[in-house]
């Protein structure tokens, strides 16, 4: 019996650093896939379209130039048009930690626009990228004195 005691114990100790590892490596994922979101982010918001766009997929960038040479701006600016400032509200990265979705909001004069966007780690290099962003219509706040 003390055999099987030892046995069960380095089994439950030896799986219990793996988990460990798995769980930091996914929180480091998250935490590099969530600072390329807000460069790009930031680059939008900043009217840096051609950095923005340097931060995505050539797939994603393939697609915007095929509905016209200035879709990265046109996405962005409309998004962020009016914009003061934006947040990330929640974020999750998929199990085998190769794709991330955030989603927020930018706020401003006109009320919010949420947005969701999503960044994807290349097969080739390693690197995140954005691939995929949408943002919905502004909505104006309600006004939180009553009136």
């Amino acid at each position: 019996m003390p055999f099987r005691r030892l046995l069960t114990w380095m089994l439950v100790c030896g799986l219990v650093p793996t988990a460990a590892r798995g769980e930091d490596a996914k929180t480091a994922e998250l935490a590099w896939a969530k600072e390329v979101a807000t460069d790009f982010l930031s680059a939008g918001l900043g009217g840096n379209y051609a950095s923005a766009e340097a931060l995505a997929t050539a797939e994603f960038r393939k697609t915007l130039h095929e509905s016209g040479p200035t879709s990265i701006t046109f996405l962005l600016s409309s998004a962020a048009g009016g914009a003061e400032s934006w947040s990330i509200g929640t974020e999750e990265i998929a199990p085998d930690k190769d794709e991330a979705v955030f989603r927020g909001a930018f706020r401003g004069k006109k009320g919010e626009a949420t947005f969701s966007l999503r960044v994807v780690k290349e097969k080739d290099g390693g690197k995140w990228r954005v691939s995929f962003f949408a943002a919905d219509a502004w909505k104006e706040r309600g006004d939180k004195r009553g009136k």
